[in-house]
């Protein structure tokens, strides 16, 4: 076995120094022989971590303040951080998320807390305590550390994985929230209620369930689902005041009682662009748009920018619109219930 001088002075003749036409360069090293272990931002936008509750033990801590899960289970495992300003999250797939609340106007001082439980069929209830209306809820996967020497290493679980925390009810107690971010990450099957009367300025989502409702008091400026919004019993989509633009890459869909009900106005206000949000105003239904027996769309006032679906409108009869019912366009045609 080569000793340690041996190997020191392996490692030094696999050093080479490139040369200019008149200067030496700095010195370089073959990647060979160099371990590169990828550091974390000293300045993390994510919580710190501060594990208190009885699955503790399953994390574990690294130096930048978080923590790594590395517990295999078929139950949601949830832990506080940052003195509830974040949470950590391993779902029934193997996959790690973080739901943290951020304030864009002042990052350093975040209002409110967000705590995490599981619920059934592998989902995750949200509680949310103390945020004002500039505060953001923010769902996106956990940036793991990989250890030194498992470059190659996978978990048997990547193969079921879907990419989503799968999300129950999102309970604001405050009744105040400026966005709820999850457009390619979390899907809603639950209950989302902002009840205030202050405007919220996004909602993003990757789908929206059967079973789901959103409800809220005063404006909803944006609203965005990457694939179908179906609402199947409950609630539906409440809306106090105005919706100034919707997007739902996907079918959009309201059944068995679950209601469509805007205060005043679709499409009164212009939005600027929201992250991966155009700017613009109005909506656009790439799919189909349905409205079965015992569900409504009902508009307060007006739509007053075109409401555009691409696929066919089911249920015209069941639509409510005292102004600018010109403006909701079906090129698939339309169609009663």
């Amino acid at each position: 076995m080569a000793s340690s001088q041996d190997r020191s002075r392996a490692r030094k003749s696999r050093k080479f120094q490139p040369v200019s036409a008149t200067q030496p360069l700095e010195d370089r090293a073959l990647m060979a022989v160099v371990q590169v272990i990828q550091k974390p931002n000293a300045r993390s936008q994510y919580p710190l971590a501060s594990p208190s509750n009885p699955n503790a033990k399953n994390f574990q801590r690294l130096g930048n303040g978080l923590t790594a899960i590395h517990v295999r289970s078929r139950n949601i495992i949830a832990n506080s951080a940052a003195g509830g300003m974040g949470t950590l999250i391993q779902d029934i797939d193997g996959e790690y998320w973080v739901a943290w609340l951020n304030n864009p106007l002042e990052p350093r001082s975040v209002p409110g807390t967000i705590r995490a439980y599981p619920d059934t069929g592998g989902r995750v209830k949200l509680i949310v305590d103390g945020t004002t209306e500039n505060t953001e809820l923010i769902i996106e996967p956990y940036a793991r550390i990989r250890p030194r020497n498992q470059a190659h290493q996978f978990s048997a679980q990547v193969g079921r994985q879907d990419n989503l925390l799968h999300v129950s009810d999102i309970m604001v107690t405050s009744g105040k929230l400026n966005s709820v971010l999850g457009y390619r990450t979390a899907d809603l099957s639950g209950v989302l209620t902002i009840a205030g009367d202050t405007p919220v300025s996004r909602i993003a989502l990757s789908s929206i369930e059967p079973g789901a409702s959103i409800i809220v008091g005063g404006d909803l400026n944006t609203m965005n689902v990457y694939n179908s919004a179906v609402f199947d019993g409950g609630a539906g989509l409440r809306v106090g005041r105005d919706l100034n633009q919707l997007t739902v890459y996907g079918d959009f869909e309201f059944r068995n009682g679950a209601q469509f009900t805007v205060g005043r106005d679709i499409g009164l206000t212009t939005q600027p662009s929201k992250g991966t949000s155009q700017a613009g105003v109005g909506a656009e239904i790439t799919g189909n748009m349905y409205i079965g027996a015992g569900s409504q769309w009902i508009v307060g006032r007006a739509v007053e920018s075109p409401f555009v679906i691409k696929g066919r409108l089911d249920g015209i009869n069941r639509i409510t619109i005292p102004s600018g019912g010109g403006n909701v366009v079906a090129i698939g045609g339309y169609y009663p219930t």
